[in-house]
């Protein structure tokens, strides 16, 4: 499953993202295989009292598709379909040897108006409709739980929907994630190829992985100088440090933060992670960030 900002859609294993643009009101990602764009996603608000109906969507389609290729042709009138229990249009497009799908929809549970397009060569029609038919009837734009999930090449995040991502970026070996929600700030790396890193750069040390690939993306949110306390840990698969630290923002209503940060190597995947979480001080933020650590665990594999 492929989770992003509420939105849950069922993938080949060897499909990722690509290209993301936006937030949680109006969005934009991209999916590939290894060889070729393969799923396009959009979204954006509506209002009720201000929509078009789905025909003529379907007519304003065809022409921004005309307008990109005048050699477009569409084959047959298009047609209708149920997304997660929405009406649905469709129309389906072919340019030379490209094909692709076109299937768009209101969803009145969060008033988002979605668009996905599926794409594929001509030669692939028959072995592919079973993947776009497998696709669009999985696809959940209104999850109805507090927890959304965010899929980032082959891990998976869990969090309370009030999170919202604020910064990401996918390099080579190192991805890295900040996510915010009023009162509390998550970051993540995962750095790959963890036991080259590890030796020729850091001579074993994660305490130098920590200050030089992680605490500079924390930093730039939360200026936190020292650490308190620090302790690590060891089993079969895992060994790390647990450092925990504190911050405090604002100057005459000033806010406290409990900061705890995890890294560790993961043997078996030849990973490092880096977690930070802060969460202001209430007489609930044990709680809170204790539900955070649980959500978070299942990064590692």
């Amino acid at each position: 499953m492929f989770g992003w900002w509420g939105f849950e859609v069922a993938i080949p294993d060897n499909w990722d993202i690509s290209i993301d643009r936006g937030g949680y009101d109006k969005g934009y990602v991209r999916i590939d295989d290894p060889k070729a764009p393969r799923l396009e996603i959009s979204w954006e608000p509506y209002k009720k009292d201000k929509i078009k109906s789905l025909d003529e969507i379907s007519e304003s389609i065809k022409k921004e598709l005309r307008k990109k290729s005048k050699d477009i042709k569409f084959i047959g009138k298009g047609g209708s379909a149920r997304i997660a229990k929405h009406m649905a249009k469709y129309l389906h497009w072919r340019i030379d040897e490209f094909e692709g799908y076109v299937v768009f929809w209101y969803c009145d549970e969060n008033l988002k108006f979605y668009r996905v397009q599926l794409l594929f060569k001509r030669d692939e029609y028959w072995s592919f409709k079973k993947t776009i038919l497998y696709v669009l009837k999985s696809f959940k734009c209104h999850v109805k739980s507090d927890v959304y999930s965010w899929t980032v090449l082959d891990f998976n995040l869990k969090l309370p929907k009030g999170f919202k991502l604020i910064s990401r970026s996918y390099k080579l070996g190192n991805i890295t994630l900040a996510f915010e929600s009023k009162d509390s700030y998550i970051f993540i790396n995962r750095i790959s190829v963890a036991d080259v890193l590890l030796e020729e750069k850091y001579e074993g040390d994660l305490m130098n992985v920590l200050e030089n690939e992680h605490l500079p993306n924390v930093r730039t949110r939360l200026k936190i100088s020292k650490f308190k306390s620090s302790r690590s840990f060891q089993d079969e698969f895992h060994s790390g440090l647990v450092i925990s630290s504190s911050y405090k923002i604002g100057l005459i209503t000033s806010k406290e933060f409990s900061v705890r940060t995890r890294i560790w190597l993961c043997k078996k995947a030849n990973k490092i992670y880096a977690v930070t979480i802060a969460v202001r001080r209430t007489p609930e933020s044990d709680k809170f960030r204790r539900r955070l650590e649980t959500l978070l665990s299942t990064l590692c594999p």
